[in-house]
């Protein structure tokens, strides 16, 4: 008999370790999730606030970072080159003479989505030559923003496409649809704790009439007491 309550005590130790490694497992899974929807989540309103789709806001990320910059620089020079594109004129304004000075035509951008007008924008000033006019250029259509950029404005564009793509082998670029399950997946946790705080909220205010009945009740006896009003 001892020798089965032996066996039986191995045996459970057994299931309690496996038990133990499932749920470590499991833990380690829903860790991963969260922090993967959680990337995804900001990329998707980070990339919407640049005007950019989400897998050129993680590329240009990896290569401003590449570059000894960082994708924060980033967003004041894409806002002023939005708006000097809404306001380019074919007559010939100074944004267009901007443009014209790199090597960029009214009629090649002016119909062209912020991401391809920002590309199109770096690769020119990258292939102009160093200098003022270069630099005057860069402040014009990015703004301040174009001294903060000047160390990717003075890449090689080749190596730029390079590291664009040394960014997608590396796993470091979430696909559009990735980044669209990371939004659905925190859109549905957050549902379901709006929904577990829902159904406590309900339960407390069934209960609540019950609950000030007892504390009223208790603070009366303790009222009655002697020497209670005193402490």
């Amino acid at each position: 008999m001892g020798d089965e309550f032996e066996e039986t005590d191995e045996s459970a130790n057994d299931e309690g370790c496996k038990f133990e490694k499932f749920g470590a497992v499991v833990k380690a899974l829903y860790d991963m999730a969260n922090n993967v929807a959680a990337t995804g989540d900001m990329v998707d309103k980070a990339s919407q606030k640049l005007g950019l789709s989400a897998e050129a806001y993680q590329e240009w990320d990896y290569v401003l970072s590449q570059c000894g910059a960082n994708i924060d620089s980033l967003g004041m020079g894409m806002k002023i080159l939005q708006n000097t594109l809404s306001g380019l004129t074919e007559d010939g304004d100074k944004s267009s003479g901007a443009f014209a000075r790199i090597g960029i035509n009214f009629h090649d951008i002016k119909d062209k989505l912020p991401e391809e007008a920002f590309d199109m924008t770096v690769k020119a000033l990258q292939a102009t030559p160093p200098g003022a006019e270069k630099t005057a250029a860069a402040m014009k259509l990015l703004g301040e923003q174009g001294m903060e950029l000047m160390p990717l404005l003075n890449a090689n564009a080749d190596e730029i496409d390079g590291l664009k793509e040394k960014a997608r082998d590396l796993g470091v670029v979430m696909s559009e649809d990735a980044v669209a399950a990371s939004m659905e997946y925190t859109d549905s946790v957050d549902t379901l704790k709006r929904s577990f705080a829902g159904i406590k909220n309900s339960i407390g205010a069934d209960r609540l009439p019950c609950m000030t009945m007892i504390t009223d009740a208790f603070t009366g006896f303790l009222a009655g007491q002697d020497g209670v009003a005193g402490v």
